[in-house]
Parts: C-alpha cells; sequence; structure tokens
C-alpha cells in the first residue's frame, strides 16, 4: 500500500506495520496491527485490524473475496470500521472517501505488482 514503511510477521497471521499518510486532516505516521481472523486461500480472506495515529484510531474489519473472471481476477471487499479521536469527529461522507481512495491506491499497487511480476507492460 502507498505510504507503507514496513510490514512485519510478529505471529503466524498476526503483522504490523507502518503506515505515512499524507492526506490533510490525517497527515502522519501510524502504527496498525492487523490479524487474519479467516483464510481460505486462494479465494477468501478475513482480516481485523487497528491502527493509531496522531489523527486517533481505526479499528475494523474486512473480508476480501477472489474470483476468476477469464484471464483475469475480481476482487470484492467488503469492511466496517469505527473511529476514534479526532478521526471520530470527521464527516462521515469525508472518512469514506479517504478510505476509498486509501483502498484504491492500494489496489492500484497490487495491479502494478501483479504486472511486474508477469512481465506485462502497464
Amino acid at each position: 500500500m502507498p505510504g507503507c514503511d514496513h510490514v512485519e510477521e510478529v505471529a503466524p497471521g498476526q503483522f504490523r506495520a507502518t503506515l505515512t499518510l499524507r492526506v490533510p486532516a490525517l497527515a502522519g505516521s501510524y502504527e496498525i496491527l492487523i490479524n487474519v481472523v479467516e483464510n481460505q486461500a486462494p479465494r477468501f480472506c478475513r482480516l481485523a485490524g487497528s491502527a493509531r495515529g496522531p489523527a486517533g484510531g481505526v479499528r475494523g474489519e474486512g473480508t476480501f473475496m477472489l474470483a476468476p473472471d477469464g484471464q483475469k481476477t475480481v476482487i470484492a471487499y467488503d469492511g466496517e470500521a469505527q473511529l476514534t479521536g479526532p478521526l471520530g469527529a470527521m464527516h462521515p461522507r469525508f472518512a469514506e472517501g479517504v478510505a476509498q481512495t486509501l483502498i484504491q491506491q492500494g489496489l492500484n499497487k497490487l495491479a502494478e505488482l501483479a504486472r511486474a511480476r508477469q512481465g506485462s507492460p502497464s
């Protein structure tokens, strides 16, 4: 994910990361803890996690489903989050917009990495 400074596996299925955001009102470094709650590779994964940083915290859960579609893979996702601190005072539409932007950036990076791995042109 863009802005991710490092990721480390701290226990089986548990990851710690640092993410630096440059989004106005959210700028700063966030400590993230992610747990793999359920994994049915290669089609389904459910994650739960939390993040803490200068603008408050987030705790949530998300699911990711992969399905083949010809030569492509379709990714469907769903999630729910609770915002605390100053983040919790943000207008819900702004918070959703920021979340969608971060998710889209992450998916774009995933597609870029997949193309590079296959040796395909962008």
